[in-house]
């Protein structure tokens, strides 16, 4: 007997199924969709591991003054509270795909798909947030909403205490460069989140059609051994 209380062992339920068939691979056929998903959850354990903690190193700087020197005066600009809004925010987020990995590796270990349905989650949450950055940071290009009103050449010190040199033109160059950067960034983040998505979405149904082909295998030894009753199955699919 198994665990769930069949009589069919779980490797005897899903011999004969197929998993290295095209169906259930990406990358032209050239990779299975199982271990395509076991890599993504392995970069996304690095990178998530990574963010939270620069972001809880950085969150000590919860006072940070942003000193801008001008010819005649300095103007303090006190930038910790948004500091620390962005290193929670980020350290939250990437908890949330933590635990999400786990639930895909839970799911590649037990091959349930059900497991898979958090990461797939925060992959659709994942891609708006790309797509709604892109359309933001394309508008800071394209619409002029920022408007310096010192013209004179000026320092700015940070965290370390680094002086750049910064005049009106830098800054609006900056911003505008940086503002295309992070539009083909977001971009290509949305895009590559797309094709992660499918593989993930792949990987899920791989496991269902294995469950499902381990079901059918289990009510046709039923059926050849006289021990099939059509009335219980019936009963069976209408719970």
């Amino acid at each position: 007997m198994s665990s769930n209380g069949s009589s069919v062992s779980k490797e005897s339920r899903t011999l004969g199924f197929q998993e290295d068939v095209d169906r259930y691979k990406c990358l032209c056929g050239r990779l299975a969709v199982r271990k395509a998903t076991l890599v993504i959850a392995i970069s996304t354990l690095i990178y998530s591991i990574a963010f939270i903690v620069l972001s809880a190193t950085r969150l000590h700087h919860g006072h940070a003054i942003l000193h801008v020197k001008f010819d005649n005066s300095t103007k303090n600009v006190t930038i910790g509270p948004a500091l620390g809004a962005f290193f929670a925010s980020a350290m939250g987020f990437n908890i949330v795909q933590f635990v999400t990995v786990i639930t895909t590796l839970i799911a590649l270990k037990k091959e349930n798909q059900f497991f898979l349905v958090p990461k797939m989650m925060m992959q659709i949450l994942t891609e708006i947030f790309y797509i709604a950055a892109a359309f933001v940071f394309a508008a800071v290009v394209f619409v002029k909403q920022y408007d310096f009103e010192y013209k004179v050449i000026g320092t700015v010190a940070w965290f370390e205490d680094k002086e750049y040199n910064v005049t009106e033109a830098k800054v609006r160059a900056m911003v505008t460069w940086a503002a295309v950067g992070l539009t083909f960034l977001a971009i290509a983040c949305a895009i590559l989140q797309v094709w992660t998505f499918t593989i993930v979405l792949g990987c899920y149904r791989m496991f269902r059609d294995k469950y499902d082909w381990g079901h059918w295998i289990e009510h046709s030894k039923d059926i050849r051994a006289g021990s099939f009753d059509p009335l219980v199955q019936l009963g069976t699919l209408q719970r």
